[in-house]
């Protein structure tokens, strides 16, 4: 592994940043351990910016942070009473589920009676669709239908005309 060392402006740069990086893991640390204290941002006499829980001597106090917590959130209903709700829930879904299942198979039977009815030559119940498709025969041109075939080039096919 090859080590690159840097001198100057850009390990300075890098040095600051790691501090900053540093500084604000310490703050959210920080926070989070004082629920309900009173956070000092300071100014130290060589121009740093610093925040402290407690005063510090010979530094410009710049800003006071009041940090609270939310309560937390109340629990709504009985742990009981939201159960029984949920199972009702389910217990209704359960039931819709169930009733189309029975629509289906019941659906599923009569398609076969049916089947087994054209099969048999007998003619289609009168609730019963005759047919399932468009026209039994095709529109006339007139109205949208199939065009007559173009009759035929005189002397054959020719060839596609040249771009």
């Amino acid at each position: 592994m090859t080590t690159v060392k840097m001198h100057g402006p850009a390990e300075d740069m890098l040095v600051r940043v790691m501090r900053q990086v540093g500084f604000a893991v310490v703050l959210l640390l920080l926070c989070a351990a004082v629920a309900g204290e009173t956070i000092y941002k300071y100014r130290l006499p060589e121009g740093r910016i610093v925040y402290s829980s407690q005063s510090l001597p010979g530094a410009t106090l710049l800003e006071t942070f009041e940090h609270e917590f939310p309560p937390p959130a109340a629990i709504q209903g009985d742990a009981e009473k939201r159960r029984l709700e949920a199972e009702a829930r389910i217990r209704a879904h359960l039931a819709a589920l169930e009733q189309a299942w029975n629509e289906v198979q019941e659906a599923k039977v009569a398609l076969a009676i049916a089947e087994e009815r054209r099969r048999a030559g007998i003619e289609p119940l009168e609730r019963e669709p005759a047919q399932h498709a468009g026209p039994s025969s095709p529109a006339s041109p007139a109205v949208g239908g199939p065009q007559a075939p173009a009759s035929p080039a005189v002397g054959g096919p020719q060839p596609a005309a040249p771009p």
